[in-house]
């Protein structure tokens, strides 16, 4: 089994000279986003969905190109008042190197749980009380219920905007009503669309303005009917098998078919059910699967 992955923000206005401890992070399977200031909260704040925690120095700047010296306690405050506004619950761990604030009463009232650097059996607890937290949450719960999909976010194939939407894609409901199945359907839509200019963007589809019917055509290898077997065969290098096609054009065609007929608040046709929603999300699913694969293989040097 693999190691779970956590993606963790950071705010220490020397986190650039503690190599050592993100070298130790990474074989925790921690993923340390780092900022020098109040930064990192405007990033978590933006793209909370991804996050699976959130670790603070006890002193850092407000913005990242502040002077040394002028990092605060006021920074870490304002931050932990930042991170208890937003729509997740996140359990702020402070570490820090300042030995003076250990025996700060209003230090010590404020952050009673706190770790010191340089001292191994805070850092091993600090990891293992970050994973600890880490798993009560919906969100890294379904990133680790489906690992092999999120592993392409881990491996840069594409870009943690589209990890936010697909985490928010598997922890929505079924639609219920129209106004949620359009926005079901445009989540899917995005994230398909995001598949398609990550592979050309590594040169597997070589014109993305092409409609898209040209376009699943080419990643099957643009077959034709040889006249002497009456089989089908490629033309040109092959990407997806012919089920991979059929996902293709079944989530692409499925999605764009009803996302304009729900846009006719007059539409009284036939919408599809829960059961067709649910096959859409796991289909997405199966694609970033073979995404993942595909863009592996075209970008190995």
């Amino acid at each position: 089994m693999s190691k779970k992955l956590y993606k963790v923000i950071w705010c220490d206005d020397q986190h650039e000279k503690m190599k050592g401890f993100k070298m130790q992070a990474k074989e925790e399977g921690i993923e340390l986003v780092c900022f020098k200031s109040s930064e990192g909260i405007k990033e978590l704040k933006a793209n909370f969905l991804i996050y699976d925690g959130v670790l603070l120095d006890a002193k850092f700047f407000e913005t990242e190109n502040d002077a040394t010296g002028t990092e605060s306690l006021k920074a870490l405050s304002n931050a932990k008042e930042e991170i208890l506004k937003l729509p997740k619950v996140f359990k702020p761990f402070v570490l820090t190197g300042q030995a003076k604030l250990y025996n700060d009463d209003t230090f010590n009232l404020l952050f009673p749980n706190y770790y010191r650097k340089g001292i191994e059996g805070d850092i091993i607890q600090l990891f293992a009380d970050i994973k600890r937290e880490a798993d009560k949450q919906v969100e890294t719960q379904i990133k680790h219920d489906h690992e092999s999909v999120f592993q392409l976010f881990a491996s840069g194939y594409l870009p943690d905007e589209v990890m936010g939407q697909l985490v928010q894609l598997l922890k929505t409901p079924i639609p219920r009503t129209r106004f949620e199945l359009k926005s079901f359907l445009v989540n899917i839509r995005s994230i398909h669309e995001s598949c398609l200019h990550g592979l050309a963007e590594i040169g597997v589809i070589p014109n993305l303005d092409a409609p898209k019917g040209d376009i699943f055509r080419h990643l099957s290898g643009n077959k034709v009917k040889d006249s002497a077997s009456s089989q089908y065969v490629s033309t040109t290098e092959e990407f997806q098998n012919d089920a991979i096609e059929n996902l293709q054009k079944w989530l692409y065609y499925t999605c764009g078919k009803y996302l304009h007929v729900l846009k006719d608040e007059n539409y009284n046709g036939y919408v599809i059910s829960g059961y067709a929603v649910e096959s859409l999300r796991s289909g997405i699913l199966e694609l970033l699967l073979w995404f993942k694969q595909v863009y592996k293989e075209n970008t190995q040097e």
